[in-house]
């Protein structure tokens, strides 16, 4: 790839980057009202901008793009031009969001940073560049040749997303969120570098989230050797830097996990509509996440009936 055509792609992963965090945010803020009436009327105390409240509006924004997607399809007017309405209407609503997370930016310092914490922030840095490097590559992988790009392109092309049940070699039964993010990526770009960067932006997201909430358990240190920890993992970072869609599937289960623990841990609504949203997305890939959905749900419904029930008597 030449310099302009790596300056083009960067730069549209970012524009997808922002308008997912409109999206989540504005997505986030509604469930968490939702989960809050749920649960006999719990406050939501965590909207200001943390590494937490980031991830998971990344996350949750990702996965809210696709379903646009989906939208577009099923009514049959998938197109660029329809992404980039739709693209503008959400930061235009989300645009108080933006300004929150530049103000809370702003007020960074790398100055007071122990050295230690400032030689592993680096290291994240200089991995999370190289795996952003690999994804620029050509496609290789047989499944993402097979399936998953060229499911996008159909949607690209016919501007429908299709019902594929039978007639051809598609996996049919399978879900399309990734497939639909990825044609969204196509449409836009005409390229499959943004495809590439769309996955590994998913899987950095599920790092920030990781790194907030295993700070809040553990202290920063903890949350960034976690970090650290999986960016090593090199079969996951390799398949995060493809078309293919287990990282994607992998970051929104084992976010939704870590989001139920701190609901288990502080029975905040946000944390458990973070968990409800992100194992919904990580069905909306692939249904090998139906165990975690079926135990997360179970125990969601047993406690916010128990809150039912008991907020009368506390009251």
């Amino acid at each position: 790839m030449t310099g302009q055509a790596v300056v083009v792609a960067f730069g549209e992963s970012a524009v997808f980057a922002i308008v997912a965090l409109c999206a989540g945010e504005f997505l986030l803020s509604r469930a968490e009202l939702l989960v809050g009436r749920a649960l006999g009327g719990a406050v939501v105390r965590d909207r200001a901008p943390s590494a937490t409240r980031l991830g998971s509006a990344l996350l949750v924004g990702f996965g809210t793009e696709g379903y646009v997607g989906v939208g577009l399809g099923l009514a049959r007017i998938f197109s660029w031009i329809s992404l980039v309405i739709a693209a503008l209407v959400v930061v235009a609503v989300g645009r108080g969001v933006l300004r929150r997370y530049a103000a809370a930016a702003r007020h960074l310092s790398l100055r007071t940073v122990d050295p230690l914490i400032g030689l592993g922030l680096a290291g994240v840095a200089i991995l999370v560049l190289a795996n952003a490097q690999a994804a620029l590559a050509p496609p290789t992988q047989t499944d993402e040749l097979s399936y998953h790009l060229p499911q996008a392109e159909v949607i690209v092309h016919t501007h429908r997303l299709p019902l594929t049940l039978g007639g051809h070699y598609f996996y049919g039964n399978l879900p399309k969120l990734m497939e639909v993010l990825y044609a969204e990526a196509l449409a836009v770009s005409d390229d499959f570098p943004l495809t590439h960067l769309v996955h590994l932006m998913i899987v950095c997201s599920f790092l920030i989230f990781l790194y907030g909430t295993m700070r809040r358990f553990f202290g920063r240190n903890a949350g960034l050797l976690a970090v650290l920890f999986v960016l090593l993992y090199g079969d996951f970072l390799e398949n995060a830097t493809t078309a293919l869609i287990d990282a994607a599937g992998v970051s929104y289960e084992i976010g939704s996990l870590l989001a139920f623990a701190s609901w288990v841990e502080g029975r905040r609504p946000e944390d458990a509509a973070r968990s409800a949203l992100m194992i919904a997305f990580a069905l909306s890939v692939k249904y090998t996440r139906t165990p975690s959905a079926t135990v997360t749900r179970s125990i969601l419904s047993t406690s916010g009936t128990r809150a039912s029930a008991t907020s009368p008597i506390e009251a």
